[in-house]
């Protein structure tokens, strides 16, 4: 029995190297079938759940597997990636510092630091890494060095960095960044011959969609989203696509799923908002503006797309509060200056504002004495009786 069951698991860890998943799965429940406590068939399931996206089964899968046989480090690093991945960082952060003599633990806080924007905590452990002889660290060194904008210290990292996936994944990132195309495809291309992940597939559909390739791209974001069918940044960018060719129903649609795998993306709540508003349908993004200002109550792009609808709708005070607001936080959008004299003159038209209209004025004026057009218009306001 033993020897059937190694057997099988062998053929499962052979079927999961080579991306067959359905076979590495079917034949891990053939081993648990046999012994419903076995820790590597239990790994094995949670690997393949991870590799999926599905996070909840695999985090019970690998709790299981640390919990019968807690001495087994790859079962605790494996547990730390899920929940990592579903940014609980204090749980990962947990597990991998009780392991601070394993270099791997090492690197693997740094990133979680790094997603924390603790750059200087996640800087040290990469150096840290690195001193230990752990090659990856640069590549970690190499994405603060561009996120932090030091384009040319990044690429001088990466020059020194092993030729994985992630090197070309990295070096694709910041070529596009300064427009140089057709040499990020390139290595994009040279990174998914090595890894093929559904990141760098996503990164693939970024540059083609750059290039006006829009086909291509949506085949990427497509390929990205047949390997984990959870992706959300695929079915965004994918609708994103949808929306530029026209399919106005298949975008929504896909921006819809999109929010409900991640209700915490931004761009697809804006994408969708706009969406909306184009079709006329200026209540349904009202709706979508509102909540997105309620998760991120001071961006401001997002507020003035707010106050734009409540112009047309009508409730001018309401958006004047909110170019308002948006001054308060400092925004400068170019224009504005000209909507709020809009606002002003259309709600001093009405008794019912008038007065409040004209406070808004004196307050402008009184904010931005410089500010020629805010003077104006308060003089127009303030004759009004």
């Amino acid at each position: 029995m033993n020897d059937q069951r190694d057997m099988l698991l062998d053929q499962a860890f052979s079927a999961y190297n080579k991306g067959d998943m359905n076979t590495a799965e079917t034949l891990a429940r053939d081993v648990l079938s046999f012994s419903p406590q076995h820790g590597d068939a239990l790994f094995l399931l949670g690997l393949i759940a991870y590799r999926a996206g599905a996070l909840s089964p695999a985090e019970e899968l690998l709790y299981q597997a640390v919990k019968l046989y807690p001495d087994i480090l790859r079962y605790h690093m494996a547990l730390a990636g899920v929940l990592t991945t579903s940014q609980r960082y204090q749980e990962a952060l947990d597990i991998y510092e009780r392991h601070t003599n394993i270099p791997e633990a090492t690197l693997q806080s740094a990133y979680i630091y790094m997603a924390m924007e603790q750059k200087e905590k996640a800087r040290e452990l990469f150096l840290q890494a690195k001193n230990a002889g752990v090659s990856e660290a640069v590549l970690g060194l190499a994405t603060l060095a561009r996120q932090e904008g030091k384009l040319k210290e990044a690429k001088a990292l990466l020059e020194q960095a092993p030729l994985v996936g992630n090197t070309f994944y990295q070096l694709s990132l910041i070529d596009a960044s300064e427009k140089k195309y057709e040499r990020a495809l390139t290595e994009i291309t040279q990174a998914l011959e090595r890894d093929n992940l559904d990141i760098y597939w996503i990164q693939k559909g970024v540059v083609l969609e750059s290039m006006g390739r829009l086909e291509d791209a949506l085949a990427a974001y497509q390929q990205a989203r047949e390997m984990n069918p959870y992706n959300a940044v695929a079915m965004m960018n994918e609708a994103n696509i949808y929306a530029k060719q026209g399919h106005t129903t298949w975008a929504e649609e896909y921006y819809k799923r999109a929010l409900q795998q991640d209700n915490t993306l931004l761009d697809a709540y804006q994408n969708l908002a706009a969406l909306l508003v184009k079709q006329g349908r200026l209540t349904e993004a009202l709706e979508h503006y509102r909540v997105i200002l309620m998760k991120y109550p001071h961006q401001v792009d997002v507020l003035y797309n707010l106050a734009l609808i409540l112009e047309q709708i009508g409730e001018v005070i309401e958006a004047l509060g909110i170019y308002f607001n948006i001054l308060s936080l400092g925004g400068k959008i170019r224009g504005m200056d000209a909507r709020i004299a809009k606002c002003l003159k259309q709600a001093v038209k009405d008794k019912k504002t008038r007065q409040l209209a004209q406070n808004y004025a004196k307050g402008w004026v009184a904010s931005f004495p410089q500010s020629k057009i805010a003077a104006k218009t308060k003089a127009i306001v303030m004759a009004w009786k």
